[in-house]
C-alpha cells in the first residue's frame, strides 16, 4: 500500500525469499554438520538475494495462487468481492447495505443499480475496494489494513517456499532410493546405507509424519478448493477438459520451479551420502515441508479476508467527506 519500502517489503518479499533459501540450505546443513558463518557482508548479501527471490515469488504466486473463488480460468472472485456479495454473505445484508451507501457517498459508485451486469457490478465493486484502500493511505489510517496485506502475502510466499523445499526433498529421497537399490544389488558406491536417526523404526514414524501433514493439509483445504470442485463438475466434460489442460503461465512456471528443485535435490543428494544414507530424516523433513505449506496457505486465505474487512470496516469509520456532500456546479 506504500510506494516506499516498509514492513510489507519485508513480509512480502525478504521474509518467504529467506526461507526459501534456508529450506534449501538445511539438508546441505544437515549433510556437512556446518553451521553457517555469515559475516556482516555476506548476511547483507544473503539479505539482498532474498529481497530479489522474495519479488520472483511474489510476481507468480499472486497469479498461480490468487486469493478468493476462482469461478472461471481467468476470473476469482477476491475476498473484498464475497464481503460485498449478499448471496455469499446471507446475514450480513445491514452491513453490506451500510457499505453501499458509504461507496455512494464518498466515490459516487452506485452498487445497487439492478440494471448493471453481474461482471460489470464485480468490477465496480473492486474499483471501490482500490478507492476505499487509498482514501485510507492518504489519511494515515492504513496502517492496521496493510499489516494484515504484508501478512497474506508472507503466507502464501512461505508456503509456495515450502511446497519447492518438498519437492526439492523428494529429489533427495529419489536418491536415496537408488542408493539403496544399488547397495542392495551389489552396485557399492563406496558408502553404507543406514536407516537414519533409530533404524527402521525412524522410517516408520517419518511416513507416518508424512501421513499426517497430508491429513492436516486436507482437512485445512481452503474453502475455493470445494467450490472449485463443484463448478467444475456443473460445466460439460469437454469444458471441464479444456479448462485443465488450458496453458496458464504462472502455474506453468511454478511446475518448471518445483521440477527444477527435485532435480537439483537428486544430483545433490549423490554429492552428500551423509544425508542421503538417511531416508527417515529426508522424509520426515518433507512432511515438515508439507505442513507448512498447508498451515500457511489456510493462513493466507484467512489474513487476505481480514485485510478486505479491515479496509471496508475503516472506510465505515470515517466520517463523511465535505466534498462527497457539495452538489457539483
Amino acid at each position: 500500500m506504500s510506494e516506499r519500502f516498509n514492513f510489507y517489503d519485508v513480509y512480502g518479499y525478504v521474509i518467504p525469499g529467506f526461507a526459501l533459501l534456508a529450506l534449501l540450505w538445511l539438508p546441505i546443513g544437515i549433510a556437512t554438520g556446518e553451521k553457517p558463518d555469515l559475516g556482516f557482508a555476506d548476511a547483507l548479501g544473503g539479505l539482498l538475494v532474498a529481497y530479489v527471490l522474495g519479488h520472483v515469488l511474489a510476481s507468480v504466486t499472486k497469479l498461480a495462487f490468487p486469493s478468493g473463488r476462482r469461478v472461471s480460468l481467468e476470473d476469482v472472485r477476491r475476498p473484498s468481492d464475497d464481503i460485498l456479495d449478499r448471496s455469499r454473505n446471507p446475514n450480513g445484508g445491514a452491513y453490506i447495505t451500510k457499505l453501499e451507501q458509504k461507496i455512494k457517498d464518498e466515490f459516487g459508485i452506485d452498487l445497487t443499480d439492478n440494471k448493471v451486469a453481474e461482471s460489470d457490478r464485480v468490477a465496480l465493486g473492486r474499483e471501490a475496494f482500490f478507492l476505499c484502500r487509498n482514501r485510507l493511505v492518504l489519511l494515515g489510517r492504513g496502517a492496521y489494513a496493510e499489516q494484515f496485506q504484508g501478512m497474506y502475502s508472507m503466507m502464501r510466499g512461505i508456503s509456495v517456499a515450502s511446497l519447492v523445499a518438498a519437492y526439492y526433498l523428494l529429489g533427495w529421497l529419489f536418491s536415496s532410493a537408488i542408493l539403496e537399490f544399488r547397495e542392495q544389488h551389489g552396485w557399492a558406491s563406496g558408502f553404507p546405507v543406514t536407516l537414519g536417526l533409530g533404524g527402521l523404526f525412524s522410517v516408520h514414524f517419518a511416513w507416518v509424519l508424512v501421513l499426517f501433514a497430508g491429513l492436516d493439509f486436507w482437512a485445512n483445504r481452503p474453502a475455493k478448493a470445494a467450490s472449485e470442485r463443484v463448478r467444475l463438475k456443473a460445466t460439460g466434460f469437454w469444458a471441464r477438459l479444456r479448462e485443465r489442460v488450458r496453458v496458464h503461465w504462472p502455474t506453468a512456471a511454478l511446475w518448471f520451479w518445483v521440477i527444477v528443485a527435485g532435480w537439483v535435490g537428486f544430483l545433490l543428494g549423490e554429492s552428500y551420502p551423509a544425508l542421503t544414507s538417511r531416508p527417515g530424516l529426508i522424509v520426515a523433513l518433507a512432511a515438515g515441508a508439507v505442513f507448512v505449506a498447508g498451515r500457511c496457505y489456510a493462513s493466507n486465505e484467512y489474513f487476505a479476508r481480514k485485510f478486505a474487512e479491515t479496509v471496508y470496516e475503516a472506510l465505515l469509520a470515517l466520517p463523511k467527506t465535505v466534498t462527497s456532500q457539495t452538489p457539483p456546479a
